[in-house]
């Protein structure tokens, strides 16, 4: 299964509602586990980061350039998932 079937599958109105309301951290950690990549965040979202491409819920993320990966000690503030707002 790929990353977009994986994510597609995955979805339902309830899981999108909390993973893109302070869930995002969770479901980037969901997409590594499967398909390996990197956790990144902009300043309100965080993102799983798999051969150049963003992925979360909704599948493909524009990348506007705003996102960077997080370290192990900045990740430790993502845990707290009410500190994102999409």
């Amino acid at each position: 299964m790929n990353i977009l079937d994986f994510i597609s599958n995955f979805r339902s109105k309830f899981w999108n509602e909390f993973f893109l309301n302070g869930g995002c951290y969770i479901f980037a950690r969901i997409l590594q586990k499967n398909f390996w990549g990197s956790i990144y965040s902009n300043i309100n979202h965080v993102v799983l980061k798999k051969s150049w491409l963003l992925y979360d819920i909704t599948g493909i993320v524009k990348n506007d350039g705003k996102y960077s990966i997080i370290d192990p000690i900045e990740e430790l503030r993502y845990r707290d998932f009410e500190n994102f707002n999409h």
